[in-house]
């Protein structure tokens, strides 16, 4: 039973209440109030996954089901979207600067302020998991089954070949997946960064199963992109790390100390320059 303010109170279904993102009393008794019009929302069968309101003014409520999320006003008593997984494009939390988290949920164009970030990230994680039950998509360039939305651009060809045209290198087949061998051992690199600040071990391991010695023979060159759609699809929290990483390679290879300036024509291996 929730307590009202002045004793009285409805009472919160127990898969509702453990289903809270942030437990504040407020906040239960704003859904105990709105559970019956959000659980007339379901389809038969429908289970919810996590609730949270938004914070300062209570403007949203966002319900995750396994199958959709419901975009809702006034503790779930209004709904104003159901938003299923092929819908959303992308997901991103965002400091605004003065102490809250905005997560901007891309496609149904949502965005909702929290004040802590470890709800921020929990809401994001919850509708990033659901957005993963929508179909893959081929890339237009490598044809690897990714997640629909990378904002990344394709890395193969035209990353590589600006870099070597830039510099002067020429662009013949050595050269290119030296290059590319060289940015690989870069995102391995960022990847392994990822995982250990966000501690999931088991993504990883899948991550070293599929893409350690270069990955699958016949996606050499599109194996830097490959890493790109697995991680884009893993934890959205990468999305603007990634957005980040390959203009800061970029800058970085077009130094004058970096080895397409100083291999007089030739991109030097990987093997080569650990042999160095």
């Amino acid at each position: 039973m929730v307590v009202g303010l002045f004793g009285g109170g409805e009472s919160l279904s127990e898969d509702f209440r453990a289903a809270l993102a942030d437990d504040a009393g407020h906040h239960r008794r704003m859904i105990a109030k709105g559970e019956p019009n959000i659980r007339s929302c379901f389809q038969d069968g429908e289970t919810v996954r996590l609730i949270a309101v938004e914070d300062f003014t209570a403007t949203h409520t966002l319900v995750v089901t396994d199958r959709r999320l419901l975009v809702m006003r006034k503790g779930g008593r209004v709904l104003d979207r159901s938003v299923t997984p092929e819908e959303i494009r992308d997901v991103e939390v965002r400091p605004t600067g003065t102490g809250s988290f905005l997560l901007v949920v891309a496609g149904p164009g949502t965005t909702v302020k929290f004040q802590r970030p470890g709800v921020a990230y929990s809401v994001g994680e919850a509708i990033e998991k659901l957005a993963r039950r929508r179909p893959p998509v081929e890339t237009a360039a490598s044809g690897f089954a990714a997640t629909d939305g990378r904002a990344v651009p394709i890395l193969y060809p035209g990353f590589y070949l600006d870099l070597l045209t830039e510099t002067g290198v020429p662009a013949n087949p050595e050269n290119v997946v030296n290059l590319i061998e060289r940015v690989f051992v870069m995102v391995m690199g960022q990847a392994d960064e990822y995982f250990r600040q966000w501690g999931d071990d088991d993504a990883a391991r899948r991550f070293h199963d599929r893409f350690d010695g270069g990955g699958p023979e016949d996606r050499v060159l599109n194996s830097v992109d490959d890493m790109v759609d697995w991680l884009w699809a893993w934890n959205f929290r990468c999305h603007t790390p990634l957005m980040q990483l390959f203009p800061r390679i970029q800058a970085l290879l077009l130094e004058p100390h970096s080895f397409l300036r100083t291999g007089n024509g030739r991109v030097p291996s990987w093997a080569e320059y650990q042999e160095g």
